[in-house]
């Protein structure tokens, strides 16, 4: 019989018992990817907005005619989507110290 087993726990390799480790969550809004694919949305609207519906009228006779905010805007928008994609497909996951344990919140990997 194993020590941890003798011991009250479930006898798992690694030693450590669910009830101990606590409550695994989701950190959802909290994630960092969050922000930044909303920060990188909203530039890229308002930049690609501003590509199709802006004053064209200030750019150089020597330039070739790139609408550069609307490709900048187009960029920024799919960077924002890949943010979003890759925060539902690998989310952050928190595990919670268990009720009566004085643990800060720690990062699940």
């Amino acid at each position: 019989m194993s020590t941890a087993a003798s011991a009250g726990g479930t006898g798992r390799k690694d030693g450590s018992d669910k009830e101990s480790r606590g409550r695994v969550r989701k950190a959802g809004l909290f994630d960092i990817r969050t922000f930044i694919a909303a920060l990188l949305g909203f530039d890229g609207v308002v930049i690609l907005l501003m590509g199709l519906f802006g004053d064209q009228s200030t750019s150089v006779d020597a330039s070739p005619p790139i609408n550069i905010n609307l490709y900048a805007g187009i960029g920024l928008v799919v960077t924002a989507i890949i943010f979003e994609t890759w925060k539902r497909l690998r989310p952050v996951k928190v595990v919670e110290p268990p009720p009566g344990s004085e643990e800060a919140p720690r990062a699940a990997h």
